[in-house]
C-alpha cells in the first residue's frame, strides 16, 4: 500500500523533513507521480522506521512510547555529535602544540639576544682596554719625547734616535693589532646580527601562522570552507 508524505508522518512520528531527507539520500525509497506528488510504500516505511501506526491501531496508544525510529534518530544524532566533539579536541590539541612551539622558539630568541648583549658588551670592553693600551703607550712616547727635548746631548743623538724608532714602531704594531682585532669583532658581530635577524623573521612567519590558525572557527577548520 502506497502513503503520502504527510500520511507517512502520521504513522510513523518521524518530522516531515526528516522522511524528505532520508528520500533525498536515498535511504528511504518512494515513487514520484506525474504530477511530482511523492508516495511510499508502507513496507519501505516499516523496514526504514520500525513499527508504524496503521489505521486499524488503537489510537488511544499512549503518547510517550518511543518508537524504533526516534531511538534511531536519536543514535544518529548522538554519532554525529561525538564525531564533532572528536574533530574540535584534535583540532584544540593541534593548537595547543603549536603555542607550546612558539613559546619555545620565543624563549629561544631571548636567549640569542642575551648572548648578543653579552658579546656586545664584551667587544666594548675590549675596545675600551685597547684605547687604554694606546693611550698609555701615548703617554710614554710623549714622555720620551719631553725628556730628550730637554737633554739635547750630541754624542747620545743614535741612541735616543734608535729609542724613539722603536717606540714608533711598538706604537703602529699596537694600532695595526689592535685595528684587525676591531674589524675580526665587527665581522663576527655582524655575522651574529644577520643570524638572529634570520632567526627572528622565521619566527615571525611562524607566529602569523599560528595566529592565522586560530582566528580561523572551529567550522572553518572542519569543514574547510
Amino acid at each position: 500500500m502506497q502513503v503520502s508524505i504527510s500520511k507517512a508522518h502520521k504513522m510513523t512520528g518521524v518530522a516531515r523533513s526528516t522522511i524528505y531527507k532520508d528520500i533525498d539520500e536515498g535511504k528511504l525509497s518512494c515513487t514520484t507521480s506525474a504530477r511530482g506528488k511523492k508516495t511510499i510504500m508502507v513496507s519501505e516505511l516499516q523496514r526504514v522506521y520500525g513499527d508504524i501506526k496503521l489505521d486499524n491501531q488503537d489510537k488511544t496508544e499512549p503518547k510517550n512510547k518511543v518508537s524504533s525510529n526516534v531511538v534511531s534518530e536519536k543514535k544518529r544524532t548522538q554519532t554525529t555529535n561525538s564525531s564533532n566533539t572528536n574533530q574540535i579536541a584534535v583540532l584544540q590539541e593541534r593548537i595547543e602544540s603549536l603555542t607550546l612551539r612558539m613559546q619555545n622558539k620565543e624563549e629561544f630568541i631571548e636567549d640569542l639576544k642575551e648572548e648578543r648583549r653579552k658579546n656586545r658588551s664584551m667587544f666594548e670592553e675590549q675596545v675600551d682596554n685597547l684605547k687604554e693600551a694606546l693611550g698609555k703607550a701615548q703617554d710614554g712616547y710623549n714622555q720620551v719625547t719631553k725628556l730628550l727635548e730637554h737633554n739635547p746631548i750630541e754624542n747620545d743623538n743614535n741612541d735616543w734616535k734608535k729609542s724613539i724608532k722603536a717606540l714608533e714602531d711598538r706604537i703602529a704594531n699596537q694600532e695595526k693589532t689592535a685595528e684587525e682585532k676591531s674589524k675580526k669583532e665587527t665581522k663576527e658581530k655582524e655575522d651574529l646580527q644577520a643570524k638572529l635577524k634570520e632567526k627572528e623573521k622565521t619566527m615571525k612567519e611562524q607566529q602569523e601562522a599560528l595566529e592565522l590558525e586560530k582566528s580561523k572557527s572551529f567550522l572553518h577548520k572542519l569543514f574547510g570552507k
